[in-house]
Protein backbone atom coordinates (compact mmCIF):
# COMPACT_ATOMS: atom_id res chain seq x y z
CA UNK A 1 0.00 0.00 0.00
CA UNK A 2 0.71 3.47 -0.05
CA UNK A 3 0.08 5.94 3.12
CA UNK A 4 -0.51 9.66 2.77
CA UNK A 5 0.71 11.65 5.52
CA UNK A 6 -3.13 12.30 6.68
CA UNK A 7 -2.62 8.63 7.75
CA UNK A 8 -5.14 7.73 4.33
CA UNK A 9 -4.18 3.81 3.05
CA UNK A 10 -4.17 3.62 -0.72
CA UNK A 11 -3.98 -0.69 -2.15
CA UNK A 12 -4.22 -1.53 -5.64
CA UNK A 13 -6.70 -4.53 -5.97
CA UNK A 14 -6.36 -7.08 -8.92
CA UNK A 15 -10.20 -6.81 -9.27
CA UNK A 16 -9.30 -3.53 -11.16
CA UNK A 17 -9.73 -1.02 -8.26
CA UNK A 18 -8.11 0.82 -6.01
CA UNK A 19 -9.58 1.45 -2.52
CA UNK A 20 -8.89 4.32 0.28
CA UNK A 21 -9.30 3.40 3.37
CA UNK A 22 -8.73 6.08 7.13
CA UNK A 23 -6.34 5.03 9.65
CA UNK A 24 -8.73 3.40 11.32
CA UNK A 25 -9.32 0.80 8.37
CA UNK A 26 -12.91 2.15 7.18
CA UNK A 27 -13.07 2.33 3.76
CA UNK A 28 -13.36 5.58 2.50
CA UNK A 29 -13.74 4.50 -1.63
CA UNK A 30 -13.51 2.47 -4.00
CA UNK A 31 -11.84 3.88 -7.53
CA UNK A 32 -12.28 1.78 -10.96
CA UNK A 33 -9.28 1.35 -12.76
CA UNK A 34 -9.34 0.18 -16.49
CA UNK A 35 -6.64 -2.73 -16.02
CA UNK A 36 -5.02 -5.09 -13.59
CA UNK A 37 -2.78 -2.96 -11.21
CA UNK A 38 0.08 -4.04 -10.94
CA UNK A 39 3.07 -3.15 -7.58
CA UNK A 40 2.13 -0.39 -5.14
CA UNK A 41 0.64 3.16 -5.96
CA UNK A 42 2.72 5.94 -5.28
CA UNK A 43 1.81 9.26 -4.22
CA UNK A 44 2.55 12.95 -6.11
CA UNK A 45 3.37 15.86 -3.94
CA UNK A 46 -0.32 17.11 -4.45
CA UNK A 47 -1.89 13.77 -3.23
CA UNK A 48 -2.42 12.24 -6.51
CA UNK A 49 -2.35 8.08 -6.37
CA UNK A 50 -0.50 6.87 -9.28
CA UNK A 51 -1.08 3.48 -10.55
CA UNK A 52 0.72 1.39 -12.83
CA UNK A 53 -1.39 -1.27 -14.62
CA UNK A 54 -0.52 -4.73 -16.92
CA UNK A 55 -1.89 -3.23 -19.89
CA UNK A 56 1.63 -1.24 -19.90
CA UNK A 57 -0.46 2.03 -18.24
CA UNK A 58 -0.22 4.56 -15.78
CA UNK A 59 -3.54 6.25 -13.83
CA UNK A 60 -3.78 9.03 -11.97
CA UNK A 61 -6.78 9.50 -9.17
CA UNK A 62 -6.95 12.18 -7.21
CA UNK A 63 -7.83 12.01 -3.50
CA UNK A 64 -11.55 12.21 -3.43
CA UNK A 65 -11.12 9.00 -5.73
CA UNK A 66 -11.95 10.46 -8.54
CA UNK A 67 -9.67 9.17 -11.86
CA UNK A 68 -8.03 12.39 -13.67
CA UNK A 69 -6.44 10.55 -16.28
CA UNK A 70 -4.54 7.31 -17.52
CA UNK A 71 -2.09 7.09 -19.75
CA UNK A 72 -0.79 4.51 -22.09
CA UNK A 73 2.85 4.21 -21.75
CA UNK A 74 3.85 1.13 -23.86
CA UNK A 75 2.43 -0.43 -26.95
CA UNK A 76 0.99 -3.60 -25.05
CA UNK A 77 3.71 -4.37 -23.00
CA UNK A 78 3.14 -5.29 -19.30
CA UNK A 79 4.24 -3.07 -16.34
CA UNK A 80 6.30 -4.86 -13.93
CA UNK A 81 6.22 -2.79 -11.14
CA UNK A 82 4.71 0.39 -9.04
CA UNK A 83 5.33 3.98 -10.29
CA UNK A 84 7.45 5.86 -8.81
CA UNK A 85 7.20 9.85 -8.65
CA UNK A 86 9.46 12.71 -8.44
CA UNK A 87 9.24 16.39 -7.09
CA UNK A 88 7.75 17.64 -10.53
CA UNK A 89 4.79 14.84 -10.56
CA UNK A 90 6.22 12.62 -13.37
CA UNK A 91 6.20 9.19 -12.68
CA UNK A 92 8.69 6.45 -14.09
CA UNK A 93 7.53 2.75 -14.45
CA UNK A 94 9.32 -0.24 -15.16
CA UNK A 95 8.19 -1.62 -18.21
CA UNK A 96 9.17 -5.27 -18.79
CA UNK A 97 12.92 -4.91 -19.93
CA UNK A 98 12.02 -1.13 -20.04
CA UNK A 99 11.40 2.34 -18.04
CA UNK A 100 8.48 4.26 -19.59
CA UNK A 101 8.02 8.12 -17.85
CA UNK A 102 4.66 10.40 -18.00
CA UNK A 103 4.03 13.93 -16.99
CA UNK A 104 2.14 15.19 -14.39
CA UNK A 105 -0.98 15.80 -17.26
CA UNK A 106 -0.51 12.47 -17.94
CA UNK A 107 1.64 12.90 -21.55
CA UNK A 108 3.82 10.65 -22.08
CA UNK A 109 7.29 11.54 -22.05
CA UNK A 110 9.81 8.59 -22.77
CA UNK A 111 9.90 5.17 -22.82
CA UNK A 112 13.15 3.30 -23.78
CA UNK A 113 14.87 -0.09 -23.44
CA UNK A 114 16.96 -1.04 -20.09
CA UNK A 115 18.02 -4.11 -19.42
CA UNK A 116 17.99 -7.88 -21.25
CA UNK A 117 15.87 -9.08 -18.52
CA UNK A 118 12.50 -9.27 -17.14
CA UNK A 119 12.46 -7.25 -14.27
CA UNK A 120 9.84 -6.63 -11.49
CA UNK A 121 11.40 -3.81 -9.16
CA UNK A 122 10.66 -0.13 -9.76
CA UNK A 123 12.70 2.79 -11.49
CA UNK A 124 14.67 4.48 -8.56
CA UNK A 125 15.55 7.78 -8.74
CA UNK A 126 19.43 9.71 -8.10
CA UNK A 127 18.76 12.27 -5.16
CA UNK A 128 19.07 14.98 -7.20
CA UNK A 129 16.23 13.63 -9.33
CA UNK A 130 17.99 14.02 -12.72
CA UNK A 131 18.80 10.19 -13.06
CA UNK A 132 16.51 7.08 -13.10
CA UNK A 133 18.42 3.86 -11.83
CA UNK A 134 17.11 0.66 -13.05
CA UNK A 135 19.58 -2.22 -12.46
CA UNK A 136 22.89 -1.44 -13.74
CA UNK A 137 21.32 0.94 -15.84
CA UNK A 138 20.80 5.01 -15.58
CA UNK A 139 18.82 7.31 -17.66
CA UNK A 140 18.32 11.13 -17.81
CA UNK A 141 14.92 11.70 -16.63
CA UNK A 142 13.88 14.02 -19.51
CA UNK A 143 14.65 12.11 -22.33
CA UNK A 144 15.36 8.36 -21.13
CA UNK A 145 18.79 8.75 -22.88
CA UNK A 146 21.41 5.96 -21.05
CA UNK A 147 23.93 7.86 -19.39
CA UNK A 148 27.25 6.10 -19.36
CA UNK A 149 28.80 5.79 -16.43
CA UNK A 150 32.52 4.32 -16.35
CA UNK A 151 32.84 2.37 -13.36
CA UNK A 152 34.34 -1.58 -13.73
CA UNK A 153 35.10 -3.57 -16.89
CA UNK A 154 31.51 -5.16 -17.58
CA UNK A 155 33.22 -7.84 -18.76
CA UNK A 156 33.86 -8.40 -15.08
CA UNK A 157 30.37 -8.63 -14.09
CA UNK A 158 28.87 -11.46 -15.92
CA UNK A 159 26.50 -13.26 -13.06
CA UNK A 160 26.88 -10.38 -10.47
CA UNK A 161 23.69 -8.64 -11.29
CA UNK A 162 25.07 -5.36 -11.02
CA UNK A 163 23.39 -2.28 -9.52
CA UNK A 164 23.23 1.50 -8.96
CA UNK A 165 22.20 2.85 -6.08
CA UNK A 166 21.42 5.57 -3.34
CA UNK A 167 22.50 4.89 0.11
CA UNK A 168 21.23 6.29 3.15
CA UNK A 169 23.72 9.06 3.25
CA UNK A 170 22.31 10.60 -0.16
CA UNK A 171 25.30 9.13 -2.17
CA UNK A 172 25.29 7.46 -5.47
CA UNK A 173 26.53 4.07 -5.20
CA UNK A 174 27.52 0.70 -7.87
CA UNK A 175 26.63 -2.52 -6.23
CA UNK A 176 28.78 -4.45 -8.57
CA UNK A 177 27.14 -8.14 -7.57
Amino acid sequence: PAVAADGTIYVAGIENILLAFDPNGNQLWQASLEAQPVGAPALDADGRVLVADLQGGVTAIRPDGSVLWRAQISGGRESTSGPIVDALGNAYVTITDAVGAVNAQGQRLWYKSAADAYLQEPPRLSPDQKMVYLRNTVMDVMTGAQIEIPVRDPSTLVFADPSYFTGGNGLNYYRPG
